[in-house]
């Protein structure tokens, strides 16, 4: 869904983000060497970030389980399958993209 105008986002340090439209995005990845497959929905597009940043409380909002302990984060969909599991650095939780 596009939006009328951008939506501005405040980041870190009154930084902004503009967001251009919403909508459902599909990701992959790995975990217990099996390949995963899920709709994140409501997915912000902000061409002028680098990285790809993954809101918790979207994920929350969406009934997904998180755990975030010894230095990284477990990511479980809905049904309370393993969707991943992530490692922290710079307090930064970081999940590749296959």
């Amino acid at each position: 869904m596009e939006f009328a105008k951008p939506l501005k986002i405040v980041a870190a340090n009154n930084g902004k983000i503009y967001a251009y439209w919403s909508g459902t995005v599909c990701i992959t990845t790995s975990a217990s060497s099996t390949k995963w497959e899920a709709d994140l929905e409501h997915v912000y597009y902000a061409p002028d970030v680098d990285v790809r940043l993954l809101l918790l409380g979207k994920l929350e909002g969406q009934a997904w389980d998180i755990h975030l302990k010894d230095g990284g984060m477990e990511l479980k969909v809905r049904d309370g399958d393993l969707f991943t599991i992530t490692s922290k650095v710079n307090n930064i939780y970081l999940m590749d993209r296959n």
